[in-house]
């Protein structure tokens, strides 16, 4: 990939995720459209692009899988990726601004235990498992079909 063609998706995942989920200040956008992500990752980590809420199931079982957004439910997917002992660790909930962080540990090949941890606040997890594309518009402070709120402009 070029250099053009990767600053341009760079540019077009900052305006498609972050931007359209309310962020607005220029500091943050700058640093997200300059800094590329791999600088944070080690080199010994595997990443993959693709339906989070899927998984990587090519390369399970896990022994730990942290979900970053929230979703209406811990994807079966994800569980089914666990390794015997292994823990899940997601913000699940029907509402933006409050979600439950689970903890989901296998203990067998059909159990799987859930711990309640916190009270917490994440950004919707998008895909097949998780809440449906979403696409700002409309009226602001309109609500989706999710019962989120729309981002509100500046």
């Amino acid at each position: 990939m070029t250099r053009e063609a990767y600053a341009e998706q760079r540019h077009t995942m900052v305006e498609t995720q972050i931007v359209a989920r309310g962020v607005r200040d220029a500091a943050v956008l700058a640093a997200m459209r300059r800094v590329p992500r791999e600088a944070f990752v080690e080199p010994a980590l595997a990443a993959c692009a693709g339906n989070g809420t899927l998984g990587w199931p090519e390369h399970a079982p896990y022994d730990g899988i942290v979900v970053t957004a929230s979703g209406p439910e811990i994807p079966q997917a994800l569980q089914a990726q666990l390794a015997l002992g292994g823990r899940l660790v997601m913000p699940v909930g029907m509402q933006v601004r409050y979600q439950t962080l689970i903890r989901v540990t296998r203990e067998s090949e059909t159990e799987f235990r859930q711990e309640d941890l916190e009270y917490v606040c994440f950004v919707p997890l998008i895909g097949a498992q998780g809440w449906p594309e979403y696409t700002p518009g409309g009226d602001k402070g309109a609500r989706d079909a999710r019962g989120f709120e729309e981002p509100r402009g500046p």
